[in-house]
């Protein structure tokens, strides 16, 4: 779950080991004049991290995790508890990191679930987080999708199959945290990242966050009275939501999220956060022969998710949902999820 972290390390023994590391190749800016170092900081790049060594005795490590963990080339896959447990121990012991002594700066945390939808019409189906709207994100190559930021974390939500060219759709969900204070954890160390209530923490966080989307769907407007139609096209405005008052925003989505609850034909809202839940769960620790369970799984999810006849959805495909669960019932989504863990 975990992806981009920034940690600081100030001990001048672990930077001198860190510098004579033969994985490590050390670069000074130098004046291109004279030949003269110009600030005394030295960089390296491995497997997606880069290690910055400061005079002092600073160091600072940044980068995925996840990609490190993958040997620097992708994120798109699953990346567990305990695979990041094991991650950690890697580094450990290839650059002698202390994660008693690491001080974790800057967190991101997000899930990839697969889904039976483009993740492209998902985010069509974006309003807004809170009152925020949503801008288009910047990605290398190819790649679609859209973000929020504020001032101590960023809300990304893009379509990760699409960025690796992956055969099947790949929707992440992901929280940036730029000041750590906004968890609630207090100060975090690396060794933090290895203990299932900080995961189950940060879990929340996402889930959270998630549950902070205005998300649209597609209804049929004739079936909808007056003032639901009304609301309804207000509420797909993003600029509405960011003159509105917060008793007004919360009474609004509360009135908004029940009629696309009603009257939706896709329900990704619904359908998204049940996948970010269990995948969650799974992540926090199971065998990858369970793992392998839970994906194939998924699709038997979805399908019985919501009791409704077929449609189609933003011209992405039909999909065919016939209950088994309804929506909101946490008792049948426990149940389900214990039998996954159970076999």
């Amino acid at each position: 779950m975990y992806d981009f972290v920034k940690m600081v390390v100030t001990d001048v023994v672990f930077a001198s080991k860190l510098i004579e590391n033969p994985l490590l190749s050390f670069n000074t800016l130098v004046n291109e004049k004279t030949g003269a170092i110009k600030d005394g900081i030295q960089k390296a790049h491995y497997k997606n991290l880069d290690f910055i060594v400061h005079p002092s005795g600073r160091v600072e490590i940044k980068g995925s995790l996840h990609k490190y963990w993958n040997d620097g080339l992708h994120n798109w896959n699953d990346f567990s508890l305990n695979d990041v447990r094991s991650c950690i121990l890697d580094l450990q012991a290839t650059f002698s990191i202390d994660p008693k002594k690491a001080t974790v700066h800057n967190l991101e945390f997000g899930i990839n679930v697969k889904t039976s939808y483009n993740p492209d019409a998902f985010l069509n189906s974006l309003i807004t987080h809170k009152k925020q709207p949503f801008s288009k994100m910047k990605i290398r190559g190819q790649g679609n999708g859209r973000e929020a930021y504020y001032g101590q974390y960023g809300i990304k939500v893009y379509n990760k199959g699409l960025q690796y060219n992956r055969p099947e759709y790949i929707l992440r969900f992901e929280k940036k945290v730029f000041k750590m204070e906004c968890l609630g954890w207090g100060e975090v160390k690396l060794q933090d990242l290895l203990s299932t209530s900080f995961f189950n923490h940060c879990l929340t966080e996402l889930l959270s966050s998630f549950d902070e989307l205005i998300i649209t769907d597609k209804v049929n407007e004739s079936a909808l009275s007056k003032p639901e139609l009304k609301l309804y096209h207000i509420c797909k405005n993003p600029l509405n939501w960011t003159e509105m008052t917060r008793a007004q925003r919360h009474k609004n989505k509360a009135k908004f999220n029940q009629l696309i609850t009603e009257h939706g034909k896709l329900q990704y809202m619904n359908v998204t956060r049940d996948l970010l839940q269990k995948k969650g769960y799974i992540l926090t620790g199971i065998s990858n022969v369970k793992r392998i369970h839970f994906d194939s799984s998924i699709s038997r999810s979805i399908r019985n998710y919501l009791q409704s006849a077929k449609f189609t959805d933003f011209g992405v495909g039909e999909i065919n949902y016939n209950g088994a669960f309804s929506i909101g019932d946490t008792a049948a989504q426990s149940a389900a999820i214990r039998s996954i863990l159970a076999n």
